[in-house]
């Protein structure tokens, strides 16, 4: 559809404009018959607006019959006939917005949606119309149109899991060069979660976090404009950078979007995906199950427990994989303190003593990394303390069979002062120790590193086996 025509600036506002020029230059009385003529023009201007808004009402009420009107291969009359309708709408829709009348601005959406439920999807398809606009918004450098999709609209061909909601497309006022797309989006991997995301061609930035329930347009209008209007203000106090310029090339976020300023901004953005905060919300929500559900943990719970084990573990994957170890320790933080809060007897009476950290890949090899929730006794010699904090399960795919078995363990045998973390092999061939670390626990990442590296000079010996 494209965008609509630009708003005219009021008569009101140009009237007020005389208004004030002409007081300086006429005497009092000449002032009270311009205070007279311009309150008459407000008068007008308002009757003006009323008789916009009601015409525009009516046509669209009328315009949910336009399909029985017309030949069902609907001509290119009917065609610009809805294109003018709904530039008419973002039209008005941009003036009360402006004005502040969202009440309004919400009956009219209801209007155009009513005109997708009456006419039925065919139509639209054959129009090939996804979304109508909704705003027109001027900055001092920019125009934004912000529309609304009809029905969801996936984000990827290839995956139902992310969509749209409502776009926010950028331009550059003077040349209407596209910069780059605000979106709501809407993920469904374990519960909806919505998110306000800028998306360009250097990649995807998380915006602002609205949980399982859908936000206003309003709420993320104001959102949106709030991150835009302060990008832009830096933009402009930036001492080294053509203006011209920078905004020009917005279409990447490293030459944008990561604006120099010497004010530090509480509200620092990092890259985060939408898959990552919705498990972290599901594990935070979960921490009240106890309190909230009867007869916990019951079937319900105990389902939707191993549904997030498991999009915890392949989010985990994902992560480690792309190198981002920071954002893949949450989600076992997240996990650990669901153990402690809902307590070691939730987990026993479920027979829950792991969970599964990772699945690595390694061509016909994949291993599988647990963590215990707590350390794992070793049933070994009496006066000795030994436990198992972390497993590496390597198995070969190809021949479908075990090959062996790395542990993360810790020991303080009877005498020492002391106890020592190991890293332990455990093959057909026998026990080894692969790297020791001393009186402090290695993190995850290093273990990993030493078993990764470990399994690479031995792997030819499995396969021979």
């Amino acid at each position: 559809m494209g965008s609509c025509p630009s708003r005219s600036k009021r008569d009101a506002n140009s009237s007020s404009a005389r208004f004030q020029d002409d007081n300086s230059r006429y005497g009092r009385g000449a002032r009270k018959n311009r205070e007279a003529n311009f309150q008459t023009t407000q008068l007008t201007n308002v009757c003006l607006e009323d008789n916009t808004l009601r015409d525009l009402t009516s046509k669209l009420e009328k315009a949910l019959c336009w399909t029985s009107k017309h030949d069902m291969c609907w001509s290119v009359e009917f065609s610009e006939s809805v294109n003018e309708l709904l530039v008419d709408a973002c039209r008005c829709m941009s003036d009360l917005a402006e004005s502040g009348d969202y009440c309004t601005a919400d009956e009219i959406v209801k209007l155009i949606l009513r005109l997708r439920t009456t006419w039925g999807n065919e139509v639209f398809e054959h129009l090939n119309i996804k979304s109508f606009p909704r705003e027109r918004i001027e900055t001092k450098n920019a125009v934004i149109l912000a529309g609304q999709y009809f029905t969801p609209e996936r984000f990827y061909d290839h995956d139902d899991r992310l969509s749209r909601l409502r776009y926010f497309e950028v331009r550059e006022a003077e040349t209407n060069e596209f910069m780059f797309t605000y979106y709501l989006e809407c993920s469904n991997i374990l519960q909806k979660f919505h998110v306000l995301c800028l998306s360009c061609s250097g990649g995807h930035l998380q915006i602002a976090k609205y949980g399982k329930n859908c936000p206003s347009y309003w709420s993320v209008r104001e959102d949106m404009l709030k991150d835009f209007l302060y990008r832009e203000d830096c933009a402009l106090v930036s001492q080294n950078t053509d203006k011209t310029t920078l905004f020009r090339r917005g279409g990447c976020l490293d030459d944008w979007v990561f604006v120099d300023s010497d004010v530090e901004d509480d509200e620092e953005k990092f890259y985060r995906d939408e898959a990552l905060d919705e498990i972290l919300s599901a594990f935070e929500e979960a921490l009240s199950w106890p309190k909230e559900q009867n007869h916990f943990p019951n079937s319900t719970a105990i389902d939707t427990m191993n549904s997030m084990f498991g999009m915890a573990t392949s989010e985990m994957s994902r992560l480690a994989s792309e190198n981002k170890f920071t954002e893949a320790d949450e989600i076992a933080d997240a996990i650990v303190e669901l153990y402690y809060v809902w307590g070691e007897g939730v987990f026993s009476s479920l027979n829950v003593t792991f969970f599964t950290r990772e699945e690595i890949s390694l061509n016909r090899f994949t291993i599988k990394v647990g963590q215990y929730l707590k350390p794992e006794p070793l049933q070994e010699r009496e006066n000795d303390i030994a436990v198992k904090l972390y497993f590496f399960i390597v198995y070969d795919m190809d021949l479908e069979k075990y090959v062996c078995t790395y542990h993360l363990e810790y020991r303080d045998f009877s005498g020492m002062s002391a106890g020592v973390y190991f890293l332990r092999l455990k093959s057909r061939r026998g026990r080894f120790q692969v790297a020791s670390y001393g009186e402090g626990c290695p993190t995850y990442w290093k273990i990993r590193q030493d078993v990764l590296k470990d399994f690479s000079k031995r792997k030819r010996t499995f396969i021979s086996c």
